[in-house]
């Protein structure tokens, strides 16, 4: 609320780890996949914002690896970025960009589902991707 410079309830937030939501046809994340369902058909909201953020820990974990003995559940939370991290590699990317195309693919993965990708295009729906810089409070816009 404070980035947005909105009340408590104005916005309806999904906040997880990475900022991640699977593709339509995934078969994990009923939560969060049945939250953005309500909030675009129910609630009938007008913009979508995915916000990263500098220095994020999901994205440094799927970068690094994570000790799946002692971390188990967020090794498999983590899967679900299996393609992200092959495209982080492949591409060379630091921690920086690989935040960016994190968040680039999530707007992807909610274009997946067929009553956002129809709401987009038909201009009653948008979507934006940010990253908040925690060190001086900038948002930069990912396009």
């Amino acid at each position: 609320n404070k980035l947005t410079d909105t009340d408590v309830g104005e916005l309806f937030v999904i906040r997880n780890a990475g900022n991640t939501l699977p593709s339509s046809d995934a078969m994990e994340g009923d939560a969060d996949k049945a939250t953005v369902e309500y909030a675009v058909k129910a609630l009938n909201i007008k913009e979508i914002v995915v916000c990263g953020h500098t220095g994020c820990g999901a994205v440094n974990a799927l970068c690094g690896g994570v000790d799946e003995k002692e971390l188990p559940l967020i090794s498999k939370y983590l899967e679900r970025l299996g393609p992200l991290k092959e495209k982080i590699t492949e591409k060379g990317a630091d921690l920086d960009e690989a935040i960016k195309m994190n968040v680039q693919m999530q707007i992807d993965n909610l274009m997946s589902y067929d009553f956002v990708k129809s709401r987009v295009e038909g201009g009653e729906l948008s979507i934006e991707g940010w990253i908040y810089n925690i060190g001086n409070g900038e948002v930069e816009i990912v396009k």
